[in-house]
């Protein structure tokens, strides 16, 4: 229901000449592409992966779908006959700051970005623990992106000082140091690895999340990253 409600949103503004200035349609595009060409054909596969689990099944084909869509419904034009979502009221009132819709684009799109590149590094792995990380990952990731467009879309979010205060450190510094959680990672592969190597001792799956780790590292530097991620948002 709630993608079809998005769907139908989007499809409906977007001839509505009203809303030709709506400063999410992009943005909603965007999202919706990529879960027809990345997010939903990485559920389909995982909802067949774990067909045998009624729980698992129904956990990639609805709830990791709803909440995605759920998140992008926060911002999405709705065909409501009067008023609509919050973002959409404080459009149409003229009181919606250019520093939220920059906040809202960013913290979507970072996560996309994210979410893309675990999906990748996934389908790059050579075991099922690979794919198994990755999938986790990417629920966690789907998660976050609902809460944070449940938070900048949200009533009670009408400060335009903690929006420029938000920005600010986003610019400042844009996230994690990537520097340091490959030097974590690193460290971490060295202890499980040196603690497997004890007599009697099982090879446990953290050398298999560190090495799962570095090769979306890997994919965050390729597209220029210098060392930090917007996606800590």
């Amino acid at each position: 229901m709630t993608m079809r409600e998005t769907l139908f949103g989007l499809s409906i503004r977007k001839s509505d000449p009203r809303y030709a200035t709506y400063p999410f349609m992009d943005l909603v595009e965007e999202a919706i592409k990529f879960f027809s060409t990345c997010l939903g054909p990485f559920c389909w596969e995982r909802s067949n992966a774990n067909c045998n689990s009624k729980i698992d099944a129904s956990k990639w084909q609805i709830d990791i779908p709803n909440l995605f869509f759920y998140g992008i419904r926060c911002f999405c034009p709705t065909v409501a006959v009067t008023g609509g979502n919050n973002i959409e009221m404080r459009w149409q009132k003229g009181l919606l700051r250019g520093r939220l819709v920059e906040l809202i684009g960013l913290a979507v799109r970072s996560r996309i970005t994210e979410m893309r590149r675990l999906i990748i590094a996934g389908d790059e792995g050579t075991s099922a623990c690979d794919l198994s990380l990755a999938a986790s990952q990417v629920a966690f990731c789907v998660r976050k992106l609902q809460g944070i467009c449940i938070y900048l879309c949200s009533f009670r979010l009408r400060s335009q000082r903690i929006e420029d205060t938000i920005m600010r450190y986003v610019e400042e510094d844009s996230g994690m140091n990537l520097d340091v959680m490959d030097g974590i990672n690193r460290a971490t592969d060295q202890y499980w690895y040196e603690l497997d190597r004890a007599p009697g001792r099982h090879k446990p799956n953290w050398i298999q999340s560190t090495k799962f780790a570095r090769r979306v590292d890997r994919l965050r530097q390729s597209d220029g990253y210098n060392g930090f991620d917007t996606t800590a948002f």
